[in-house]
């Protein structure tokens, strides 16, 4: 499949979700499943489909929005806009996603610390992303802050402090927060 009609199958996906999330029902599917119908591809380099507004175009991730409004984990999974999702991801474009969040919500905020809850959830001590696919960025990782997971937490997102890098963290669903939705 080459990477314009791959493009065109994107935008008219996008095009028929938007202001429909009601219509389709999220359920995890893995990944795998995915890739071997051809509906999804952990690679999106070279693809630049044009994203409806609000959101950006972040390669290798989706097209992505941060919403700069604090919600509990519950809440921010059923109100990312324009029928997205929170954001899910591969561990090996987590910090392409970090630092764009850095850069496009944080920085201007002013905030000394910020976090973002992600698309991940811990179930029966599983880190899996909202798509069904079990976290390749195991805790110890690269991915994880230092000594994260911590605390018996079950959500997952991204911390960020003035003058320390982004870095997976685990998250009480219950704490208000940002999140990151995207079109995937």
């Amino acid at each position: 499949m080459t990477a314009k009609l791959l493009a065109i199958i994107l935008l008219a996906i996008v095009k028929e979700t938007l202001g429909s999330s009601s219509k389709y029902i999220s359920a995890p599917v893995p990944v795998e499943k995915l890739l071997a119908l051809s509906v999804a591809s952990k690679n999106y380099s070279g693809i630049t489909p044009p994203c409806p507004s609000p959101f950006d175009w972040l390669a290798d991730v989706g097209c992505v929005f941060v919403v700069e409004t604090e919600v509990k984990y519950a809440v921010a999974q059923t109100s990312c806009p324009g029928g997205s999702q929170l954001v899910s991801l591969y561990a090996d474009n987590f910090f392409k996603l970090a630092n764009y969040v850095e850069l496009k919500s944080f920085i201007p905020s002013g905030k000394a610390d910020a976090l973002y809850y992600l698309g991940v959830h811990r179930y029966n001590r599983v880190w899996t992303w909202r798509t069904g696919q079990v976290m390749s960025g195991l805790p110890g990782t690269e991915v994880w802050g230092p000594g994260e997971p911590n605390d018996g937490s079950d959500c997952g997102g991204i911390a960020i402090k003035t003058g320390s890098g982004p870095r997976m963290v685990d998250l009480r669903c219950s704490i208000p927060t940002w999140y990151v939705c995207a079109l995937q």
